[in-house]
């Protein structure tokens, strides 16, 4: 038993499940409660799961997921939310949230329900080539999301396109 004097040295408790909301196309943002704590936390960790299964942990050095929980960069003790960038349109994230203190880490608590990022992500702006007479090269970054891209749509409007040569 501890008397008045004594602190009990435990890690954090699991605090309450978060929300995820979407900001934008490729931007979520993840809110928690902090809980009153005997030993203060010294930090947060992220983890967020998306919708094809797999587990990424959110860093905040660099505001995006990185893949090995070992590579993350804990988030601030006095932060209740973050903003995770780098994501994909179309797909469903959820979070959770553990805090630490100089015990060790908490457990994660529940998983937030998964919020949706709808709004398509608008693609960078293409380059344009003239190949010949009656054809173009369109070319343009390969989007970086995760789960990655596998497809695009590229539409061409001929009253756009006016080609000179000017060789002749």
């Amino acid at each position: 038993y501890a008397t008045s004097n004594e602190v009990l040295m435990q890690v954090p408790a699991v605090l309450p499940r978060p929300s995820v909301e979407p900001i934008d196309a490729t931007t979520v943002r993840v809110t928690w409660e902090r809980l009153e704590e005997v030993i203060p936390v010294t930090g947060f960790g992220i983890s967020v799961a998306i919708q094809d299964g797999s587990q990424q942990y959110y860093d905040a050095r660099i505001g995006m997921l990185v893949a090995d929980a070992k590579d993350a960069g804990a988030v601030s003790p006095e932060a209740t939310s973050v903003t995770v960038r780098g994501l994909c349109a179309g797909t469903k994230y959820k979070a959770r949230v553990a805090a630490k203190n100089k015990v060790g880490w908490s457990k994660y608590s529940p998983f937030s329900t998964g919020a949706m990022i709808t709004v398509p992500a608008v693609p960078e702006q293409p380059e344009i080539s003239i190949v010949s007479k009656t054809s173009v090269s369109v070319s343009w970054t390969k989007s970086t999301c995760l789960p990655e891209v596998d497809g695009y749509s590229v539409v061409v409007q001929d009253e756009m396109l006016k080609y000179f040569d000017l060789r002749s």
